[in-house]
C-alpha cells in the first residue's frame, strides 16, 4: 500500500441471500466514484461476518474482485473475521492501492487553461498577490 499514488477504503454490508457479493459489489462502487479501478495494483479484502459465512463465499469474493476491478492481475489479499451472534449482515471492507491518479484531478478549470498542478492558489486560503495596488474604497 505504500509504493505511491492513492489508496481508497470503502466499507459496505449485506443481509440478503448473496451477502458477500453484494457487499463486495457496493465496497467496489465506492472506489469506482473516485478512480478508475482498472488502475489498482492491489486490494485488501475484509469479510466480517457470522458463522455463516462459508469458505465458499469467501473465496468467490476474492475471486471476482479482480474482474469487478478490470484487472484480472490484480494483487489481492484477504481476511475473514468472525463475530459472534446469529446475525445475517455481512460487513466487507476493501483497501485498494495503486491509484496514479483520481477522477478529481482534473476537476479544476485553471488546470486546464494553466496547466496541471499549476494553481493559482495551492494552499487552499484566499489571499492577494503581494504587490497589488491597494484598492481604495468608493467611501473616500
Amino acid at each position: 500500500m505504500s509504493q505511491g499514488g492513492y489508496s481508497f477504503l470503502t466499507s459496505a454490508s449485506s443481509g440478503s441471500t448473496d451477502k458477500a457479493e453484494e457487499a463486495l459489489s457496493r465496497a467496489v462502487i465506492g472506489i469506482g466514484k473516485k478512480a478508475q479501478m482498472k488502475d489498482a495494483s492491489h486490494a485488501v479484502v475484509v469479510l466480517t461476518g457470522d458463522a455463516s459465512l462459508s469458505a465458499s463465499e469467501t473465496a468467490t469474493a476474492v475471486r471476482r474482485l479482480g474482474s469487478m476491478f478490470g484487472n484480472p492481475s490484480l494483487d489481492v489479499e484477504y481476511a475473514v473475521s468472525y463475530r459472534g451472534g446469529t446475525g445475517t449482515q455481512l460487513q466487507v471492507s476493501v483497501l485498494a492501492s495503486g491509484f496514479k491518479k483520481t477522477k478529481y484531478d482534473s476537476y479544476d478549470p485553471i488546470d486546464g487553461i494553466l496547466g496541471a498542478k499549476n494553481n493559482i492558489d495551492d494552499e487552499l486560503e484566499c489571499a492577494l498577490i503581494e504587490g497589488l495596488d491597494r484598492i481604495v474604497s468608493c467611501d473616500q
